[in-house]
């Protein structure tokens, strides 16, 4: 550990009156509080542009891979 960073870390839990390792112990509990739920992009997509808001989305199928194919006019 960084030694700058162990003196804050004994500074802060001084200030608090509890241990180190019940310091770091809040602060990882925190930050898995805070990030635990985080939505995938295309669900936050879906909860700001979706059918609520009158966006109609692609089909989950249509994001997968399609080789392009070339045709000629006269075939169509």
């Amino acid at each position: 550990m960084d030694p700058e960073d162990k003196i804050w870390i004994q500074d802060q839990a001084r200030q608090l009156g509890i241990s180190m390792s019940e310091f770091i112990r809040r602060l990882l509990h925190d930050h898995r509080m805070r990030t635990e739920y985080q939505l995938q992009p295309s669900k936050a997509f879906a909860e700001y542009f979706g059918e609520k808001h009158g966006v109609e989305l692609p089909k989950r199928s249509q994001f997968s891979y399609r080789p392009i194919t070339f045709q000629d006019k006269n075939e169509i």
